[in-house]
């Protein structure tokens, strides 16, 4: 998950510090909180120009209901376009400073807990906790190997898999002698979405890329 921005702001010296205990620039934290900046400027002007627009309205709609339409309200129908523009131009300049501020704070790291040992490799892990007795056979396989998410999961081995395989055929097959049409589409995601979930920044060369011309990049998880 990305750095909430609200933490980061109270206590920027702890995100420097996990940084440095990365081996990371701690500069990065400055780069959020500039980028950060120049977002809650171009926010403070945009909201106050939207107020401003809503007075100059209301004043052209008591105008016009107090004169019965007759007056034209010259000066304020060109003050109106005018602070129209303004926030339009206002809203681009918004969101290039909030994509801004999300590139910055995809490339930093979530706060190391302090019982996390510095170090540059895993060789100084430690063990915080274990249950029941263990015995290693042969060299202990990488995390990816052996981790499971969620709950009620299992395994299913053998004749377990093939049966499953079965059943899943057997409802296809169900389905298309009734008319429905099998499709499997490709995986994508967008990036900003991924980005919810890991540092795209760590595997950005791994990622393909798919770009039409009439939407954001999108990220393929698949």
């Amino acid at each position: 998950m990305p750095v909430d921005i609200k933490a980061l702001r109270e206590s920027p010296e702890k995100f420097r510090d996990s940084e440095r205990r990365r081996f990371r620039d701690p500069a990065r934290v400055d780069a959020v909180l500039e980028a950060d900046e120049s977002w809650r400027a171009e926010t403070s002007q945009f909201n106050s120009l939207r107020a401003e627009l809503s007075q100059v309205q209301a004043g052209i709609a008591k105008k016009k209901k107090t004169s019965k339409g007759t007056d034209p309200c010259t000066e304020e129908l060109a003050e109106k376009e005018f602070l129209e523009a303004a926030i339009a131009a206002t809203q681009e300049a918004l969101a290039v400073a909030d994509r801004a501020r999300s590139e910055c704070l995809a490339v930093l790291g979530n706060l190391l807990h302090l019982s996390v040992p510095t170090s540059a490799s895993e060789d100084d892990n430690v063990v915080v906790r274990s249950w029941g007795e263990t015995s290693q056979s042969g060299p202990v396989p990488p995390h990816w190997e052996v981790r499971v998410a969620g709950r009620r999961g299992y395994f299913l081995r053998g004749e377990g898999v093939l049966l499953n395989m079965a059943l899943q055929n057997y409802g296809v097959s169900f389905l298309v002698q009734r008319g429905y049409v099998p499709l499997q589409p490709p995986y994508f995601m967008r990036k900003e979405v991924m980005a919810r979930t890991a540092e795209l920044a760590d595997f950005d060369e791994q990622l393909y890329k798919v770009s039409s011309g009439r939407a954001p990049p999108t990220a393929a998880a698949g």
